[in-house]
């Protein structure tokens, strides 16, 4: 395993930079949702299907793919058993993930790098009615087509018919293709946090929190 992990690090050098130094600059994103925000978007909807995953493979496979590192067989299986839910498009022709999103719900443990933006402390505890939206992403071979508005607009309208109010979603600052996403989607912006990892010890400064938006303020975990 020890070799396996010094082997990947050596494929993929920008890795271990992030491990010696990594700066990060997180939007906390806000969304009340409600009806008249979705609209259908007829043009692409005989390439695209739209459904849950609840296959750990499929799912685990499509972040591979993604090289997103973080998501494990084990982690895929624990977060499906506490009820947090994988979302994806799917290529009618060739039934491939074309983009996918988790949705978590109730408690989860802050241990990635972007969660710690929400708090310092271990654990985020949403409320009944509350969802966080993460790890959005579209394959780059279908990026480009809107599939990333399509992919939330139909997540955010399933949640909306299944009595969630509020969606939190964290981007990048800097990330303005997904924040184009959410441009009409009655959102606000309740706090910006600069993450710093250097050699492991995290440091977060929080530069403006809206605090009176924040429902996992207090938070029962330790």
């Amino acid at each position: 395993m020890f070799f396996k992990k010094v082997s990947h690090l050596i494929r993929h050098p920008h890795l271990l930079r992030e491990i010696i130094y990594k700066k990060h600059h997180s939007t906390i994103i806000k969304i009340r949702l409600h009806n008249t925000q979705f609209t259908n978007d007829n043009r692409s909807v005989k390439k695209f299907s739209f459904k849950n995953i609840d296959n750990v493979d499929e799912i685990y496979d499509f972040y591979r793919r993604m090289n997103r590192s973080f998501f494990s067989h084990t982690l895929i299986h624990e977060w499906l058993s506490y009820g947090h839910e994988c979302y994806g498009l799917y290529d009618t022709t060739s039934n491939n993930v074309m983009g996918a999103l988790w949705v978590l719900r109730n408690s989860f443990r802050v241990k990635n790098f972007t969660f710690k933006t929400f708090t310092k402390n271990k654990y985020v505890h949403l409320k009944d009615g509350e969802r966080y939206c993460c790890f959005v992403i579209i394959d780059k071979k279908y990026r480009g087509m809107g599939l990333g508005k399509t992919l939330m607009s139909n997540v955010l309208q399933y949640l909306y018919k299944n009595s969630v109010d509020i969606v939190y979603c964290i981007t990048g600052t800097n990330n303005k293709a997904f924040i184009s996403v959410l441009k009409n989607l009655n959102y606000i912006v309740i706090g910006r946090v600069q993450l710093i990892n250097v050699m492991g010890i995290l440091l977060r400064k929080e530069i403006e929190m809206k605090h009176n938006e924040i429902t996992w303020s207090i938070v029962r975990g330790r």
